[in-house]
């Protein structure tokens, strides 16, 4: 840095309790500091500093005058051949070029980085005129801002700071209205209930804003369609007495665009509007730009007093394609309606883009015509699909042929056909293996998983959920939006060594979500799965010498049969919210109906006191669990992230155990990552003690994730983050002591695990990479359960890999 330039080293507000959140403030300061990692480190400034420019500039000019050279001879070479392809009557070709504007090595690091903040006094100024602006805009009139630099001439920085005048807010005394359309007056005055600026309140032009567009939102779902927002305005009376004010919101009225070459402007009352016609075009336009002019179809179809129109057969049945428009001929023109049936159309899957607009009726003035457009997407397609595993630690590679029909039986039905298969390293079942040696993964692949997969989403309602549909204008319209039945059929064949198994799977659902898509449920009367497993030499024995109920019931024969009720709430698509929310309720319950059903048929029951379906026992639990997750925005590009999660399931006299693929794990790339899966717990269970080994399965989970994300440099992301929870039994197990869950007990037997996470945003996935480190350990004695004088560190991290965020 120069002589008299001085890094911007903090910045500070201060003021006399002013009501207004220290955030918003803070987002007027125009320098602010060059970031840094958990405030501490500064790596973007860092890597700034890296890059000499004087080289990335040679380097930059060496690299330009040798793709010069590859260009000139790419386009010479292309020249020669475009002469042989014009004597052939070939369509001539354009070289491949090297572009110039792609960054070099150095200067995508330099743009990675952070230039270091130098302190600039006239941005201070206009720092200081902003702040003044926005106090005033909160009602703080008598307000004035000042600032104050305070150098270190040692370190060459300045710390920025600013102070705000004390003095008392205005309070709104009175709101009136200034409205000269009568029927305009009506509508507004019958909603003064919902308004968002209220009396005795602060005086706010935040708040004035989200009024005039809340009155706007209003009046564009009461017919009327050429209402803005700039219609509304305020006027704000200061000469009263005291710290108050007297507010008036106004409406102008309306000015005729239609009248022209005039020297008069036109006023009257605001138009409303009707639908007149409905048009549907559910095919491809040729050379459609956005005018409803270039639209031309030969053929014409009534369904409902809607128009389809069209150049080809329809490809969709009429009930079907029209199920989610509800906008229709005769109605007042509602922006929400639009809205509607945007959604549900989308929503179908089978429409590339959906296209909807309103144009003036030729023949009545106060008449809509609504044109719909519905590109629609390629009805088949088969794709051939890849990917490296790594579960638990098992390496492996698995690929899916997949097949899609987006209209099966021209209702939309997707219809999903997969072919999957994969092969894995997998760590053998040995009973006499070493805890390390159980930790290495084998160097050859020995496990073998093949299997079709058959998936039909219907959208619409099926039996019995038609039944919901007996008051479908009033109940559909504000509980059901985007219905779809989902049927699903799969088969699983796994084999290795020790034992092949298949897994058989069938369900029948129903999902569904409210109008505004905060809630969405999920009704899953019917899924039965049957696993059937064939043991081979001493694996039979090895199981039953673990003693493992868990384990044992997923290599013996058994059926599931399944119930699931989920509800979740999730409001992340509600734009410009600050704190974003999401929850999620899962109800099973499996076997109860069956085994009653048994019982009043007086069915035979086998030695163990079970019933059965064609000689194999099926299970019988009930189960609930919870996920609730809070997502907060810090600064730009930063989150602040907590999720706690648990379950509880209860086995009950049909079968003593959970299904081991509905049981608790701990551990995992999702989970509690400094373990990997299902290698925590249960309980305080120490695996040394016992000379078997298994996979650490509960029926009892509590777990809690904290996770703060940060952004690096481009589409880097960093994450610091600190995880905890554990498995337990309900029941006492002789084979894995302490893993019994005691309300006096759990909470010290919790298992905490940190570390720092890399992320890569695609756009459309995240690439994560998580390192994780123990910080408390169950398995040890209760006072001696802190890692930090433990084995190195080396040995207790953790690298997990995933796809996407882990919550």
């Amino acid at each position: 840095m120069k002589e008299n330039e001085y890094l911007v080293e903090r910045n500070v507000i201060k003021h006399d309790n002013l009501k207004i959140d220290q955030s918003e403030l803070n987002s007027f300061i125009r320098q602010k500091p060059n970031r840094k990692i958990l405030k501490i480190v500064p790596f973007n400034l860092w890597l700034y500093f890296q890059i000499d420019q004087k080289k990335m500039i040679y380097f930059r000019e060496k690299r330009d005058l040798k793709y010069d050279r590859i260009n000139e001879k790419r386009i010479e070479k292309n020249r020669i051949k475009n002469e042989k392809r014009k004597r052939k009557g070939k369509p001539l070709k354009f070289p491949k070029l090297k572009s110039k504007d792609k960054l070099t090595l150095r200067e995508s690091i330099l743009d990675a980085g952070e230039a270091p903040v130098i302190l600039d006094s006239s941005i201070t100024r206009i720092t200081d005129s902003q702040l003044k602006k926005f106090v005033f805009s909160r009602g703080y009139f008598d307000s004035n801002v000042r600032d104050s630099l305070v150098f270190n001439k040692r370190r060459k920085t300045v710390q920025e700071f600013y102070f705000i005048s004390k003095s008392e807010p205005y309070y709104i005394k009175n709101i009136n209205y200034k409205i000269e359309d009568p029927l305009m007056e009506y509508f507004i005055f019958n909603d003064t209930m919902e308004s968002v600026i209220k009396r005795n309140s602060i005086y706010n032009e935040d708040l004035m804003q989200k009024e005039r567009e809340r009155i706007s939102e209003r009046q564009l779902n009461n017919g009327y369609f050429l209402f803005a927002p700039e219609y509304i305005y305020f006027e704000v009376d200061t000469n009263l007495s005291g710290k108050e004010i007297n507010l008036t919101i106004g409406l102008k009225k309306f000015i005729d665009p239609m009248i022209k070459n005039t020297d008069t402007v036109i006023y009257k009352s605001h138009p409303r509007f009707y639908i007149e016609n409905v048009f549907v075009v559910p095919e491809f336009v040729p050379d459609f730009n956005g005018k409803i002019n270039d639209i031309y179809c030969k053929d014409t179809t009534f369904y409902n007093d809607i128009k389809i129109l069209h150049n080809e057969s329809l490809k969709i049945k009429k009930k079907d394609l029209l199920r989610d428009v509800t906008v229709s001929p005769g109605q007042l023109y509602q922006q929400n309606l639009s809205e509607n049936t945007f959604k549900g159309l989308s929503s179908l899957n089978v429409f590339r883009n959906v296209f909807i607009q309103y144009v003036p009726n030729l023949t009545f003035p106060d008449r809509l015509d609504c044109y719909i457009l519905c590109q629609p997407k390629v009805k088949q397609a088969l794709s051939f699909q890849t990917e490296g595993t790594n579960t638990s630690g098992n390496l492996g590679i698995a690929g899916s042929l997949v097949f899609q029909n987006k209209n099966m039986f021209k209702g939309a039905e997707q219809l999903e056909l997969k072919l999957k298969g994969s092969i894995a390293a997998q760590r053998q079942f040995n009973a006499d293996q070493t805890a390390d040696e159980i930790k290495d993964v084998q160097s050859t692949f020995n496990t073998i998983e093949f299997g079709p997969e058959l998936n039909l989403f219907v959208p619409r309602p099926l039996f019995p959920f038609t039944l919901f549909y007996y008051k479908k204008d009033a109940f559909e319209k504000r509980y059901f939006s985007q219905p779809k039945t989902i049927f699903h059929l799969s088969t699983n064949f796994q084999r290795r060594q020790e034992f092949s198994r298949t897994i058989y799977n069938l369900s029948y659902g129903f999902k569904f979500s409210n109008s505004k898509g905060l809630f969405n449920y999920e009704i899953l009367p019917i899924e039965t799965y049957m696993v059937k497993a064939q043991l081979y030499g001493n694996f039979r024995n090895d199981l039953f010498a673990l003693n493992d109920f868990f384990l044992l019931n997923s290599f013996i024969d058994h059926i599931t049969t399944l119930s699931r009720i989920s509800v979740g709430y999730n409001n992340q698509r509600i734009k410009n919210k600050k704190l974003l929310m999401y929850l999620k309720m899962n109800l099973s319950s499996s076997g109860n109906i069956l085994r009653g059903a048994y019982s009043l048929a007086n069915q035979p029951k086998d030695s163990l006191g079970r019933y059965q379906i064609s000689n194999i026992p099926f299970s019988q639990f009930v189960k609930i669990e919870g996920d609730y997750r809070f997502y907060l925005k810090i600064r730009k590009l930063g989150q602040v992230v907590w999720r706690i999660a648990g379950g509880f399931g209860k086995p009950l006299d049909n079968l003593s155990v959970l299904p081991y693929e509905q049981s608790f794990f701990g551990g995992g790339p999702n989970g509690v990552r400094a373990w990997r899966a299902r290698t925590l717990g249960p309980g305080g269970f120490d695996q040394s003690l016992s000379s078997t080994r298994f996979d650490k399965i509960g029926n009892i989970q509590l777990e809690s994730n904290f996770e703060y994300r940060f952004h690096l440099f481009k589409s880097f992301y960093g994450a610091w983050f600190v995880d905890a929870g554990n498995i337990w039994t309900s029941y006492t197990d002789p084979q894995k002591p302490n893993g019994k869950f005691q309300s006096s007990e759990f909470y010290k037997e919790i298992a905490i695990g940190s570390g720092f996470g890399l992320r890569y945003d695609f756009s459309f996935f995240i690439l994560r990479f998580d390192l994780a480190v123990r910080v408390r350990d169950p398995q040890y004695a209760e006072n001696d359960r802190w890692m930090f004088d433990k084995q190195p560190i080396r040995k207790t991290t953790i690298l997990n890999f995933g796809i996407g965020y882990p919550f």
